[in-house]
């Protein structure tokens, strides 16, 4: 930009590293940023969230966690956007000890955690057993004024169901529902597989008939 007479600012960068992060070309990004400071340019948080989301993107967590570390050291406010996107990354890289780390950090630092921080956590611990933590954050959610949705419902009832735990399953699902969070076609397949694999005709018949009063088709599970 500058060869062409434009004085770019971080803004016109930030541009331009989202661009090649999203085409991930992390490795050119990380040479613009170069340029980026040789022209005397101060990064901002925006600058460190693309570039975090980049290196989580391409697998290179830590590189990530570099960044992170560069940003605090900087005395740079991370944003939940920077928090959500390493929580992530070490969720789907089996990490829940730097996971559940960082959530409790941001909660610390007064960040409050949005919907993407809490089912990154509940989804990875569902999908490893732990779904007795997964369901306390669900508690925590409406502790913190957040609605849990029925995708994260969702997750919790599969997890028990895998665990052949179906009364908490199913108390799980009359909980939302008391929410006025109805059950989607997702919830009933999996806890009427969960009932067929435990013998469980009785439940399984309910809740085909259930389901069907609701408007959802059956299919090869149901």
């Amino acid at each position: 930009m500058s060869k062409q007479g434009i004085d770019p600012d971080i803004n016109s960068y930030n541009m331009l590293l989202y661009g090649l992060c999203s085409i991930d070309k992390v490795d050119d990004a990380v040479k613009l940023w170069v340029e980026c400071e040789n022209h005397g340019l101060v990064a901002n948080v925006y600058t460190y969230e693309v570039m975090i989301e980049g290196y989580c993107k391409a697998g290179r967590i830590k590189d990530a966690e570099l960044l992170f570390s560069k940003l605090l050291s900087k005395k740079v406010e991370p944003t939940s956007i920077v928090y959500n996107t390493l929580i992530s990354a070490y969720c789907i890289d089996g990490n829940m000890i730097e996971a559940l780390g960082l959530f409790h950090d941001m909660k610390n630092k007064g960040i409050r955690p949005t919907y993407a921080s809490y089912f990154s956590l509940i989804q990875r611990l569902c999908n490893i057993g732990n779904v007795e933590n997964a369901k306390e954050l669900i508690d925590d959610m409406r502790m913190n004024d957040l609605l849990p949705n029925v995708a994260c419902y969702a997750e919790v009832i599969h997890g028990y169901c895998k665990l052949g735990k179906m009364d908490q399953a199913r108390s799980v699902c009359l909980e939302m529902s008391s929410y006025d969070i109805q059950p989607n076609k997702i919830i009933y397949t999996v806890m009427i597989d969960g009932y067929c694999k435990l013998g469980n005709m009785e439940q399984r018949n309910i809740l085909q008939c259930e389901m069907a009063k609701k408007g959802f088709a059956p299919d090869a599970v149901t």
